[in-house]
């Protein structure tokens, strides 16, 4: 159901958003993964399963800034092409 669907995730350096990453990679689909703490998206991205990472970007972004998130929108939509699924977590 989510093979090949872009799902983008806010928040995926921990927590909820982490999990959400993890079986999202599972299920084959490919991820925006984004967060403001560089280090706990870094260790997310490591945890996706073997022959997932491909499929996966990391970006810095901090929701809080309006004009961050519309340059986020268009960085996925450049890199991923469109969205299929927004988790604002």
């Amino acid at each position: 159901m989510f093979e090949n669907k872009v799902v983008v995730i806010t928040g995926a350096g921990s927590g909820i958003g982490r999990e959400l990453a993890l079986q999202f990679a599972a299920e084959g689909s490919r991820l925006a993964l984004s967060d403001i703490n560089p280090a706990g998206l870094e260790e997310t991205f490591s945890l996706l399963p073997a022959g997932t990472r491909d499929n996966a970007r990391s970006y810095i972004l901090d929701v809080s800034s309006r004009d961050a998130v519309f340059a986020h929108a268009e960085e996925v939509r450049t890199d991923c092409g469109t969205a299929h699924y927004l988790i604002n977590n």
